[in-house]
């Protein structure tokens, strides 16, 4: 899901895209995430700084 809602962020720019990208990063969390899949789609649809950008946006949780 991250993936592909990363692509549609970065083809359609509605935002809501991004939010949604936000909201499973932080309801899943880093440690359920497998980021090395991530990063290399990411990085192959051109999507990385977008991805970087949201993970940057999220504050820590305590």
């Amino acid at each position: 899901m991250i993936i592909t809602k990363l692509r549609w962020e970065k083809i359609g720019k509605r935002g809501k895209d991004a939010t949604d990208v936000r909201d499973v990063i932080t309801v899943q969390g880093d440690a359920a995430l497998n980021w090395k899949y991530i990063h290399h789609w990411a990085n192959e649809h051109g999507t990385r700084k977008l991805l970087n950008e949201i993970r940057a946006s999220i504050p820590p949780i305590d």
